[in-house]
C-alpha cells in the first residue's frame, strides 16, 4: 500500500510505503537455505526489484521475424499486471522439481503464504507479504511422439510462446492462447481458450499427465 504523506510549506511530498514483514530466522528458514538450489530474495535486498518485476520484453525483439525466435532469452518472463503486483516478503527462483517441494515445505512449517509466479499475468502472482515460488528457471517446452501419438512436455514455468515454438513443424497442434506470454499452467488450470477450441476443445481437454507438488510438500503424477 503506498500513501501520500503532506509536506512542509514549500509543498514537498513524501511516500509513504508499507513494508512487507521479514521472514524469521528461525530453523524453518535455515533448512530451506541448505537445501534450495535456486536463488531466494527478500525485500530490501539487491536483486529484488528485478525479481519481483522480471525483465520487460524489446519492442525490437517482438516485430518481424524476429518473433521466430522466441526463448527465454528474447522473451524473458515479464511481470504483466503492475496494478496488482505487492510486495512480498520474498521471492525463490526454483531451479527444480525439488525446490518447489522445499519452498512448499517451509511455507507449511512457517505460516507464510505462499504465491506461485509462472507466466506473471496472474493478479495473485505478487502477492503483499507473501513467499513467493518463481517457476521461470522451469520454463521448457518439448515436443515427443510415441506411437504416433504427439506430446508436449511442459515445465511449471513454460509460456505460450514456448508451446507455439515447440509444436512449429511437427504436424501437431493443440488449443493455445493468443498472447505468447501468457503461462501454460494458469492457462490449462483455467481451462484454456484459444483459436483451435472450436476444433479440438479447450486447453485442458489434451492434458494428459501433470507432476503436482501437493500443500503438504509431497510430489504426485497425476494423469
Amino acid at each position: 500500500m503506498v500513501s501520500i504523506c503532506g509536506g512542509d510549506e514549500d509543498n514537498d511530498m513524501s511516500l509513504a510505503v508499507k513494508r512487507p514483514h521479514p521472514l524469521a530466522d528461525d530453523e524453518h528458514l535455515s533448512a530451506l537455505l541448505s537445501s534450495l538450489d535456486g536463488g531466494l530474495v527478500r525485500f530490501g535486498d539487491e536483486g529484488y526489484d528485478t525479481a519481483r518485476l522480471g525483465t520487460v520484453w524489446s519492442q525490437d525483439v517482438c516485430k518481424g521475424d524476429a518473433r521466430k525466435a522466441f526463448s527465454p532469452e528474447t522473451h524473458p518472463t515479464e511481470t504483466w499486471n503492475l496494478d496488482s503486483c505487492g510486495l512480498p516478503a520474498a521471492i525463490a527462483t526454483v531451479a527444480d522439481v525439488a525446490d518447489v517441494q522445499a519452498c512448499v515445505k517451509y511455507c507449511a512449517a512457517s505460516g507464510e503464504l505462499l504465491a506461485v509466479a509462472g507466466g506473471r499475468h496472474s493478479h495473485k502472482c505478487m502477492v503483499f507479504g507473501s513467499f513467493v515460488v518463481d517457476l521461470q528457471r522451469l520454463r521448457s517446452a518439448t515436443f515427443e511422439e510415441r506411437d504416433a501419438q504427439g506430446y508436449l512436455v511442459c515445465g511449471g514455468g513454460a509460456l505460450n510462446g514456448d508451446a507455439h515454438k515447440a509444436l512449429d513443424g511437427t504436424g501437431f497442434m493443440m488449443t493455445l492462447g493468443h498472447h505468447p506470454g501468457t503461462g501454460l499452467g494458469g492457462l490449462v488450470q483455467q481451462g484454456g481458450h484459444g483459436p483451435c477450441e472450436k476444433t479440438m476443445g479447450l486447453s485442458i481437454d489434451a492434458l494428459h499427465e501433470a507432476e503436482v507438488v501437493l500443500a503438504d510438500g509431497t510430489l504426485k503424477i497425476c494423469s
